[in-house]
């Protein structure tokens, strides 16, 4: 059970709104606080590894995303093993505005 739960929401709650209002710096600011509070959601760092590549910030971006891959391969999480694979894949094969993170809405 995640004790900081409420907390983790409101930060990616303040990342939402912050994206909406075009901020993306601070975007993500508070979507790598959430990452840090929660090292063991690989749902948040999928997340904001995808952010981070719409914003150009491929190393970092790929960084993220095998984090998440990590956690989901020691979960024995395999379909989004493979998502995340793919996703990853895509960084080092494809423009990063092409990057498809429509399944990541928050």
């Amino acid at each position: 059970m995640n004790l900081d739960a409420p907390t983790q929401a409101a930060r990616v709650a303040r990342a939402r709104q912050m994206g909406k209002k075009g901020e993306s710096r601070k975007m993500l600011v508070a979507l790598r606080e959430a990452c840090v509070r929660d090292e063991g959601a690989a749902w948040l760092w999928t997340l904001y590894g995808a952010r981070l590549a719409e914003n150009g910030r491929l190393s970092d971006a790929e960084h993220a995303l095998r984090h998440a891959l990590w956690l989901r391969r020691t979960s024995g999480d395999a379909p989004r093993v493979r998502t995340t694979q793919a996703l990853i894949d895509e960084l080092g094969t494809r423009d990063s505005s092409h990057l498809r993170t429509s399944q990541f809405q928050f």
